[in-house]
């Protein structure tokens, strides 16, 4: 299994605009939350030009996992995550799955250039976020795959830095150091904000299948 503990290469993600997902983040927010058919169709146009920019890759590795009980997770035989919520979420878990994914640059650059335009910049916020929970996934299944060969299986459910506990810094640093993130452009700000900010990391546990 050692294979899997070293980074994967780059991924190039095909995703699709995901465009119901969208509409259903719009719908809270107050500048977009009741729209003409006019208004329907310029939200649509703008949707495609945000998608357009969107580059979404990512990378991902297998990490071992030593040590599990109520309140710890050993991760290698160093990286340790104290987080009861956290820990209940790898239960029974041999294998933690980090992933990490980001649409690229070119998105945030959009909603800084859209100025007062508090709808367009919604929408293209929309589309950023929206393109990366679904790149996030997209790169879990594609692992997915690979591992399964090896009789091995990832949950579906993620968990990312910084909830439930998980300490922001701390992890958000590992992940960038172990998954070389630099390979896909990206950066932290000193308080631990990922810059592209359409960028995704998350945990999910994986298990023996045989």
């Amino acid at each position: 299994m050692e294979k899997f503990f070293t980074c994967s290469e780059t991924v190039d993600l095909p995703c699709l605009l995901p465009e119901d997902a969208i509409w259903r983040r719009l719908g809270r927010n107050r500048y977009l939350s009741s729209v003409s058919a006019a208004e329907s169709v310029k939200f649509k146009l703008a949707m495609h030009q945000a998608f357009e920019l969107c580059r979404p890759q990512g990378r991902w590795l297998l990490a071992p996992v030593r040590l599990l009980d109520a309140a710890t997770v050993l991760v290698f035989d160093d990286w340790r995550l104290d987080s009861v919520p956290f820990a209940e979420f790898a239960s029974g878990a041999d294998w933690l799955w980090l992933g990490a994914v980001t649409v690229g640059r070119q998105v945030a650059e959009l909603i800084a250039a859209s100025g007062n335009d508090m709808a367009a910049a919604a929408i293209y916020d929309a589309v950023g976020s929206e393109v990366a929970d679904q790149a996030i996934g997209l790169l879990q299944k594609i692992a997915d795959g690979e591992l399964v060969r090896s009789g091995l299986r990832i949950h579906m459910r993620r968990f990312s830095p910084g909830y439930g506990n998980l300490s922001l810094q701390q992890t958000q640093r590992r992940f960038f150091e172990v998954l070389e993130l630099e390979q896909l452009q990206m950066s932290l700000t000193p308080s631990c904000i990922m810059q592209p900010e359409k960028s995704v990391t998350a945990f999910a546990a994986v298990k023996k299948i045989i």
